[in-house]
């Protein structure tokens, strides 16, 4: 698969699965009506999820599948 797409994957991937567990989060939560308290719980969501993953993957490469590829791409210089 094209470095690109991969990249892309593991960029995508991560944003999708923090937004849907910052939903999830967020539902019945009384005071969490703002845009931006959601915004910010989504923002951390997101982060928190890509870290863990990533710290995940350097023990257990296998675990790449957490971020939609098991692979990381390999950048080369041009």
């Amino acid at each position: 698969m094209n470095d690109l797409v991969v990249s892309l994957i593991r960029t995508f991937v991560p944003i999708a699965v923090g937004g849907a567990l910052s939903a999830l989060a967020t539902i019945g939560v009384a005071g969490v009506d703002s845009a931006e308290a959601v915004a910010v719980v989504t923002s951390l969501t997101i982060g928190a999820y890509y870290a863990v993953a990533r710290v995940a993957e350097a023990k257990y490469p296998v675990a790449g599948v957490l971020l939609g590829h098991k692979t990381a791409p390999a950048y080369t210089e041009t």
